[in-house]
Parts: structure tokens; sequence; C-alpha cells
């Protein structure tokens, strides 16, 4: 398998500290993920992302692969919004201090 960038990198309040960058990275996540949740995620969906992202061999497959990864994700719950990611505790997206309610 290639190691194409996602773009943007993928955000998951499950993997916070770093951000899933390439397909690879995201294939092995989500086996990771299989493994680990295995009743709740055997479904016909995750196996297609998985496959997709294992069958990236070309920089647009890997984009097709990206995206349904993010889709994916987003439909568990597991996505944080690249704005979100970046804000630092007590920050807005912009890195401005939050108001107090």
């Amino acid at each position: 398998m290639a190691s194409y960038a996602i773009h943007p990198p993928v955000h998951l309040v499950v993997h916070r500290d770093e951000p899933l960058r390439t397909v690879e990275a995201a294939a092995t996540f989500l086996e990771r993920y299989l493994d680990d949740h295995l009743a709740e995620t055997n479904d016909a969906d995750t196996a297609f992302v998985l496959a997709q992202l294992r069958g990236a061999s070309r920089p647009d497959a890997a984009e097709k692969a990206g995206v349904a990864f993010r889709q994916w994700a987003a439909g568990r719950g597991l996505l944080i919004e690249p704005d979100e990611a970046r804000a630092a505790p007590g920050t807005d997206e912009t890195g401005s201090k939050a108001a107090s309610p």
C-alpha cells in the first residue's frame, strides 16, 4: 500500500494527539479499531472503507478512500472538525480566550 496523504488530516476523538495524515495510517487505525470493537462494527460499510484504504494504489483512489474514511468516522461520532482540534483548552478556534458563560 502506497502512503498517500489525506488532506486535510483526519482528527479523531480517540486519537486526539496526532491526526491521521495518510491512507496507510487510516487503514492501520481502522484495523485496530475493528479488533477492539468487532461486535459493534461488523458491518459492510466498515469493511468497504477498509478495503478502499488498503486498495488505494493511485492518488485518485487514495483521495476517495480518505473521504470515505472521514465520512465513516463522522458517522460514528469519532471525527473532530479541524478548527475544534486546533483550539487549545480555554480558547476558541482562533486561539482567543473563550468567552465565559
